[in-house]
């Protein structure tokens, strides 16, 4: 029966003697069996690589397209960093400038009040002077001088400066203390002040004219 088989077998012919190593697997195919099954398997291998590649390549455009991605968003933010940095640097600029604008208004309102408190003193002493300055004495009124018999004539003489200070400081006193009693007190030690100095002047000149009347009389 094998006898048989083999000889079923196709055989090459002697004239026709080839060396199959050299042919191509496709064209070896058609001389098995089981050709058909092979092309098949041959197809889906080569299906399932172009599907592997395929993948590989989605894999690769994937991580491309997530590496482009993630560049964008490190860019966009490290804008967005560089913006707000610019936005608290002009923010703090305003501030700092904002804020040297006001020493310079507060130091103008300074000095501007120093001046006008300068002012208001030295007008509040000029005002003094003059007062004192223009207060006139009858000089057709004699007074006759306490405790003597000598008779002196008022003058119209300059205030002198202890006059000027004492009045300017009282006037000082009633500015800081208020319009009221104070200034009642300040008024009453100011008119005590130019009768007692009007008082010593008159002794002086007296006692200047006594010693000579009672030079005469002896």
């Amino acid at each position: 029966m094998s006898s048989q088989r083999q000889n079923k077998t196709p055989q090459p012919t002697p004239g026709h003697s080839r060396d199959y190593s050299q042919v191509a697997d496709d064209d070896l195919v058609v001389l098995t069996d089981d050709s058909t099954d092979t092309e098949r398997e041959k197809t889906a291998e080569k299906a399932r690589q172009r599907e592997e590649a395929e993948m590989k390549e989605q894999e690769r455009e994937a991580e491309r397209k997530a590496k482009r991605e993630e560049a964008k968003r490190r860019k966009a933010e490290e804008v967005r960093q560089e913006a707000e940095q610019r936005q608290r640097e002009e923010e703090e600029a305003q501030r700092k400038k904002a804020a040297d604008e006001e020493a310079e208004r507060q130091r103008q309102r300074a000095a501007e009040e120093a001046e006008k408190q300068r002012q208001r003193a030295q007008a509040r002493q000029d005002e003094a002077a003059q007062r004192l300055s223009g207060a006139v004495y009858n000089i057709n009124t004699a007074q006759r001088v306490p405790g003597t018999s000598v008779v002196v004539t008022m003058t119209r003489r300059p205030p002198c400066t202890r006059c000027i200070a004492s009045l300017t400081v009282e006037e000082n006193l009633q500015l800081d203390a208020g319009r009221g009693g104070s200034g009642t007190f300040a008024e009453e030690g100011r008119d005590r002040e130019l009768p007692r100095g009007e008082e010593e002047e008159a002794a002086r000149e007296g006692e200047g004219e006594g010693d000579g009347d009672g030079g005469g009389r002896r």
